[in-house]
């Protein structure tokens, strides 16, 4: 089981109760396997500003699972 707000594993769990405040959501994720760290590979590792970069990620999950999504947030340094 996996927090994903939290960005917490919560091991292996038979029951449990989230903790869930009024007017936020949470997001967690039940699943068989245990989801290892992601690899990330860029195509430069700095750019100048308007220069398009491609990023490559890769998650580590069995190769029997099913598909898998990838959140993922660029923040401006300033």
């Amino acid at each position: 089981m996996y927090d994903l707000r939290a960005i917490s594993n919560l091991g292996k769990v038979t029951a449990w109760t989230p903790n869930c405040g009024w007017g936020r959501a949470n997001f967690f994720a039940a699943m068989p396997y245990k989801i290892g760290a992601p690899q990330i590979a860029l195509s430069t590792a700095t750019a100048t500003p308007g220069q398009p970069i491609t990023a490559t990620i890769a998650v580590d999950v069995p190769a029997q699972s099913a598909e898998s999504s990838v959140y993922v947030e660029i923040i401006d340094p300033r």
